[in-house]
């Protein structure tokens, strides 16, 4: 999937929307799609969407020339240039804010040229981890009574909430290279597909919802293998 980043800018303080649009045709078979009343060349660009933000989530969000290389598969060549050749600057060109996000969603969908170029629209999300300390400070008092009477004496005075970003993003370092990449994972999938499956398979004409098909059940397959493990 190619992305080329649109025109329209993040919308709303704590919760935007940044708009980017998709050329459907590339990368497709990273989706597997669920059945629904959108366009299908939103269906066939979503799941490139959620893959490109899932990477650019999953890893330093903060713009170099050595973060945008392991990006440039999603994008088009155009794109890539322009943000090669434009000046230094703090803002993240693929949330459009130097306030970096904590999550995102991946929005409607609008078709711009037909199985040329779609338009979605990506929510933005952020956590103040302040904020969610002075709230859990605020309720020390209560948890602190709860934890003193299924104790049976008041043996906790009080509790100390920190904000350690050093230690959560080393466990996040941690839990990233445990992750199986997603050719791996699209290998694994396809290597449970049985005869049977790959024959109901045949009789889907469309090659790229063809070979959804196939990564959906052989992925829930491979998991249900690794449940009985």
């Amino acid at each position: 999937m190619k992305t080329e980043i649109g025109s329209r800018k993040p919308e709303t303080r704590w919760k935007r929307m940044v708009i980017f649009c998709f050329l459907p045709s590339v990368f497709c078979f990273f989706s597997c799609s669920v059945p629904n009343l959108e366009d299908s060349d939103c269906t066939a660009a979503r799941g490139s969407v959620k893959d490109f933000y899932s990477y650019h989530f999953g890893n330093e969000m903060h713009f170099t020339p050595e973060n945008l290389k392991p990006r440039e598969k999603f994008l088009t060549k155009e794109l890539i240039n322009n943000l090669r050749n434009a000046p230094a600057a703090d803002k993240d060109p693929f949330t459009l804010t130097e306030d970096l996000p904590k999550a995102f969603r991946v929005g409607g969908c609008r078709v711009i040229e037909p199985n040329q170029k779609v338009s979605f629209g990506v929510l933005l999300f952020w956590r103040t981890e302040t904020t969610w300390k002075k709230h859990l400070e605020s309720l020390s008092g209560q948890m602190i009574f709860k934890i003193n009477s299924a104790l049976g004496q008041a043996l906790v005075t009080f509790i100390e909430f920190r904000i350690d970003d050093a230690t959560i993003q080393t466990e996040r370092a941690k839990h990233r290279k445990n992750l199986i990449n997603e050719d791996e994972l699209r290998e694994i999938a396809l290597e449970e597909v049985t005869p049977k499956l790959r024959a109901c398979a045949d009789t889907i004409k469309d090659d790229n919802l063809r070979y959804q098909f196939l990564l959906a059940a052989g992925g829930a397959l491979a998991r249900k293998k690794n449940m009985k493990k």
